[in-house]
């Protein structure tokens, strides 16, 4: 481990990945999920995660993630926000237990944010 908050991030677009990696290089590290599956092993299996981000539509164009959220807010009581360009789906997420929620273009100012007051 590093030092750096952990944000355990689900998003099936790799370009997604990149650009919050390149954005937020040396502020936070990066547990990349691109499937449902892959987000709840990362979930059980590495401690420590600070913040996780969660697409609504993991894979496709309909929101899918919405059973996962509700699973990791069973057992995880940090902040979670959902990211969407749709604010319908991201309003599905919020009912599913994510704390806040913005679209992806502004992931990285809502996640500065966050970390400021931890």
């Amino acid at each position: 481990m590093n030092g750096l908050p952990r944000v355990l991030l689900i998003e099936d677009e790799e370009d997604f990945h990149e650009l919050f990696e390149k954005l937020l290089e040396g502020e936070v590290e990066f547990l990349d999920a691109y499937t449902i599956t892959e987000a709840e092993r990362i979930f059980e299996s590495v401690p420590g995660i600070s913040i996780v981000v969660v697409d609504a539509c993991v894979p496709g164009s309909f929101p899918t993630t919405e059973p996962l959220v509700r699973k990791i807010r069973a057992r995880f009581s940090g902040p979670m926000i959902a990211i969407s360009s749709d604010p319908e789906y991201r309003k599905v997420l919020i009912a599913a237990g994510c704390d806040f929620q913005c679209e992806k273009w502004c992931l990285q100012d809502v996640l500065r944010r966050m970390l400021a007051g931890m």
